[in-house]
Order: C-alpha cells, then structure tokens, then sequence
C-alpha cells in the first residue's frame, strides 16, 4: 500500500492573496441617522450613548450663537471634510485631530473611534433640533 500525500494549499493561498486582498471588515454603519442636539454617538457600536460614557466618539452641539458643532469625545479624532465618499486607506492615512468643528451638509469626515477604528461620517443635515447623517466604521 502506498499514498502519496501532496500538500498545495499553501502555495494556492500565496497565489491568491494579492489577487485578493483582505478587505477591512465594517463594524458598524447606517444611513439616516436622526440624533438629538445635545447627545453623544459611539461609532463603533452604531448608536447614541451617554456623553459620559467613555465610549462616546463625538458630541452634536447647537447654540444660536455659535451655530453647529460636532465635538470629538474622549481621544476620538476627525479628519477636514471630502467631497466624496472615503475609502478605508484615505481614512486610515488622514490627518484628523480632536478640534471640534462645523459640519458642512453633504461632505464626509474621516475619523478614528476611541476604540481605534477607522471611518467616514457623511453630514446629511443639521439644524436646532438634530444632526442627520450616515456612516461607515471599519
């Protein structure tokens, strides 16, 4: 009796990983979000949460003075706005810091959470009331 036992799966994965390559998996995303002005949002898990909570990545601000804000929360970071949706590297290689600033309706923000995943934040609409937008984390 007499097997001969030849091993290729090793060389087959090396072939195929970079005609393939790992794609970043999402943790959370969604469209439409309605937020209420004054509350907190972990992008991570996908939903509001109280601003103390050290999960919360950022807060939506609206005084009449000032107008709106969004306020990073803890060491979440965000990036200057882009005209079109961000791919997972563009949000990984940019430059964001914790400043807080003024949405502008339809551009997105990259960010980084305070778990330390990336994404993108796309500003729908903001007004007294609420902050509308979608979002992708990584």
């Amino acid at each position: 009796f007499w097997v001969k036992i030849e091993a290729i799966t090793f060389m087959l994965l090396q072939t195929l990983l970079p005609v393939f390559p790992l794609l970043p998996i999402i943790s959370s995303s969604g469209t439409g979000m309605d937020m209420p002005t004054n509350a907190c949002f972990n992008l991570d898990a996908g939903s509001t949460i109280a601003c103390s909570n050290s999960g919360a990545d950022f807060q939506y601000e609206y005084e009449m003075i000032t107008q709106d804000a969004i306020d990073p929360r803890n060491s979440a970071a965000f990036s200057a706005r882009f005209n079109s949706e961000p791919s997972y590297n563009d949000c990984k290689d940019a430059g964001k810091d914790t400043d807080t600033f003024d949405p502008t309706e339809n551009r997105w923000y990259c960010f980084k959470t305070t778990d330390d995943n990336y994404g993108w934040i796309k500003v729908r609409d903001t007004d007294i009331f609420s902050l509308k937008f979608d979002w992708t984390t990584w």
